[in-house]
């Protein structure tokens, strides 16, 4: 790694452990122009100091030099508040990576610095998507998915394929090896519907009829959703739109046949009422 890329992840250190230059300088027994020289890249770091910081911030010393940090780690290890909103942090039953499609799509049809753009203006630490496998709130999902639709860098065109990526088994949330162990898909579906409340928090979940080759679920936007005022569109109509794709990708993530969606029991799309569907396994 050069000088100027060790000096940003060395400064980016400082900054997640709220340490100043003044008070690294005296972990490094070195002077406050040395640390900022570091920081900017004109002065490399000796082996000696890398091993302080490896030591210090408790890192494994390849991980330093190649820049595979736990920034999130860093930050919980000195207590240091991360900027980012309280309820992304509360009922953290997801996982970070499942943000990660979405940010892939807006870099893609936008650019990686529309992507910086983007969430700079939401105030959130690019650190937390340096650890995908942290939990975190489904909260933020929504909340991004929101902004970008919002701000037309992405369409509603494109949420088939951004839900296809997401519940991939890559991406797929925390709950996925206690669905992966159910033994048919209907049990995968039960289960799935089971945790929502949990994993899930934009849907409330009612299982309204359960057989063996069949189940029919219940569903309606929670109360923190329906404040979510969307530019264009409507929320209830996205938000329900958005469900049914979820378990329409459920098949290909978890390798079974096919499932037959039949109507939902109630049409209605209003934010108020409970939509079900039914899933038949396909003989």
């Amino acid at each position: 790694m050069n000088t100027e890329n060790l000096g940003l992840i060395f400064k980016k250190l400082r900054k997640t452990a709220g340490l100043s230059q003044i008070e690294m300088a005296k972990i490094l027994q070195r002077d406050q122009a040395t640390i900022s020289r570091l920081e900017k890249g004109t002065q490399s770091l000796s082996l000696e100091s890398i091993f302080v910081l490896s030591k210090f911030f408790e890192i494994k010393y390849e991980d330093l030099l190649s820049g595979h940090v736990n920034y999130w780690a860093i930050a919980k290890k000195f207590d240091v508040p991360l900027k980012i909103e309280e309820k992304y942090l509360d009922n953290n039953h997801s996982v970070v990576r499942e943000v990660i499609p979405l940010m892939r799509m807006i870099v893609k049809k936008q650019s990686a610095d529309g992507l910086k753009t983007f969430l700079k203006r939401f105030n959130l630490e690019d650190l937390i998507y340096m650890c995908p496998s942290e939990s975190i709130s489904f909260h933020i999902y929504f909340d991004l998915l929101q902004r970008a639709l919002q701000s037309e860098l992405i369409s509603k065109d494109d949420i088939p394929s951004l839900v296809a990526e997401t519940k991939s088994m890559e991406y797929h949330g925390s709950f996925y090896k206690v669905y992966q162990k159910q033994p048919t898909p209907i049990k995968i579906i039960k289960a799935y519907s089971y945790n929502s409340p949990q994993y899930e928090g934009a849907f409330e979940h009612n299982i309204i009829d359960f057989s063996e080759r069949a189940v029919t679920i219940g569903f309606k936007v929670r109360d923190f959703a329906k404040e979510i005022d969307f530019a264009k569109g409507d929320m209830g109509s996205f938000l329900i739109d958005y469900k049914k794709a979820y378990f329409s990708e459920l098949p290909s993530v978890f390798g079974f046949d096919p499932l037959i969606a039949k109507p939902a029991i109630n049409k209605s799309k209003s934010l108020s009422d409970e939509v079900s569907i039914k899933l038949i396994q396909s003989a």
